[in-house]
């Protein structure tokens, strides 16, 4: 699922990552948790390239807002989509609070979220993983 490492742009993954982090998830934790209460599966988007806007818009988003709440017919329909991907699919599908769907630049991220605040990947969810599994 995740083409995000390679793909956003310049700097390490270390760096990459930490901005990402930073600047496009900690100031929203209050939104993430808003929209999970709500029901909805939240999504970040950050840096989003004009080719994939289109996509997003579709996802619920109104080009806009860098948290959103992705509709509960659209996240089935995503998670059917995701046949190739079990752990993707598998996550999308969970009710489990904590979660959150990064759409940066080319790619994706599932990011848990503990409930101390901090981040991490969900793991086996990297085309790394699954590629060198």
């Amino acid at each position: 699922m995740d083409r995000t490492i390679k793909a956003i742009g310049v700097g390490d993954t270390a760096d990459v990552m930490k901005r990402l982090f930073d600047i496009g998830l900690r100031p929203h934790l209050r939104r993430i948790k808003q929209i999970e209460a709500g029901g909805r599966l939240p999504v970040a988007v950050f840096e989003p390239p004009l080719e994939i806007r289109p996509l997003i818009l579709q996802m619920g988003w109104n080009g806009v807002d860098h948290v959103f709440g992705m509709p509960s017919a659209i996240r089935w329909a995503f998670a059917a989509s995701l046949l190739h991907d079990p752990v993707g699919k598998a996550w999308v599908e969970s009710s489990r609070h904590g979660r959150i769907l990064v759409m940066a630049q080319g790619g994706t991220l599932l990011i848990n979220i503990s409930g101390k605040g901090e981040f991490s990947i969900e793991p086996g969810s990297l085309d790394s993983e699954v590629f060198n599994g």
